[in-house]
């Protein structure tokens, strides 16, 4: 690959990468890093080792806004075995029960499934990235030492049974932040009365980019060897297309970049919006400059009655 290349082409917004199994999501974006020396790189949310999927990364200046898209939704295929019961919900941890015979019906299956729709309230596994007193919960675990997982509310939208074949339930599963499978698997289990493990998992879509749209780390050696890397790049303007948007007059980059306040008269455009509404701020060519808070409305901006009427959250120049 030619360095001179990563020079001078701007590496500035979203790589839909498909994670494989087998390595972390750190490990993941290492290897991105060597591919595309130089250059910051973030993700929107981890994947288990074991897990395979959507890996949202960030480069560039786009690892600024990862606060601005971290609640997107997400979803699964789960592969989900019943009657196994881990330390870790999955198949890689210590087991701590088998239930050779069990008796489930399909239609208690679909009631036990259903039940977990809608938002629930969650343990999060032990064996997990979740940080308590700046410690990584896993780190715990591993030393012996017990810490229980506080309770936390997600968000199941939807969970579709997508084949039943005993032991084995596979489910599609549509979620908010934070959902930890892994404890699905556990609660399926324990209302079903014979336990339950998360056996394989991939990740089919992060907001709303999909494994369809996803690139292997092997193909983005490819695409960097053939200086192709930018086709794949979504700009920092679309992953931020349901931003309302205010457009500034030319020669306000510097005002922004030094945080200075905007006014009225250094807007050229805006869109509708209410008091307090995150809004990009863009110039005439579409560059997103900074996210902020709109602080009036559209109608007390066009009385011109507004004083202050945007405060900074993140500049991106």
């Amino acid at each position: 690959m030619d360095l001179a290349y990563l020079n001078y082409v701007r590496y500035e917004g979203g790589l839909v990468i498909n994670k494989p199994t087998g390595i972390t999501s750190h490990d993941t974006l290492d290897e991105l890093r060597d591919l595309l020396p130089n250059i910051s790189i973030g993700h929107t949310g981890t994947l288990d080792p074991q897990a395979s999927g959507v890996l949202f990364a960030l480069l560039g200046k786009a690892t600024k806004i990862a606060n601005f898209i971290e609640n997107w939704d997400k979803e699964y295929s789960a592969k989900i075995k019943l009657g196994v019961k881990t330390d870790t919900y999955d198949m890689e941890g210590r087991i701590l029960e088998v239930v050779d015979e069990f008796q489930v019906s399909e239609s208690e299956i679909k009631e036990s499934v259903g039940s977990l729709i809608g938002e629930i309230s969650q343990i999060p596994p032990v064996y997990s990235a979740i940080k308590y007193k700046g410690k990584k919960l896993y780190e715990y675990a591993r030393a012996g030492v017990e810490i229980k997982p506080e309770r936390r509310k997600v968000t199941i939208k939807n969970l579709e049974i997508v084949n039943i074949n005993l032991p084995y339930v596979e489910l599609k599963i549509n979620c908010s932040k934070g959902t930890y499978i892994r404890s699905i698997a556990n609660d399926l289990g324990e209302k079903l009365g014979c336990g339950a493990v998360l056996a394989a998992l991939i990740r089919n879509k992060v907001g709303p980019y999909t494994l369809e749209q996803a690139v292997t780390l092997e193909k983005v050696a490819e695409i960097c060897n053939e200086n192709k890397i930018s086709d794949y790049i979504i700009p920092i303007s679309v992953i931020l297309k349901d931003l309302p948007k205010i457009v500034v007059e030319e020669g306000c980059e510097e005002r922004i970049k030094n945080g200075m306040e905007l006014k009225r008269e250094n807007l050229a455009s805006a869109d509708s919006c209410e008091s307090g509404e995150t809004v990009k701020v863009i110039n005439a060519n579409g560059e997103v400059l900074a996210v902020g808070k709109f602080l009036v409305s559209s109608a007390e901006l066009e009385k011109n009655k507004a004083g202050k009427i945007f405060q900074y959250l993140r500049v991106l120049i």
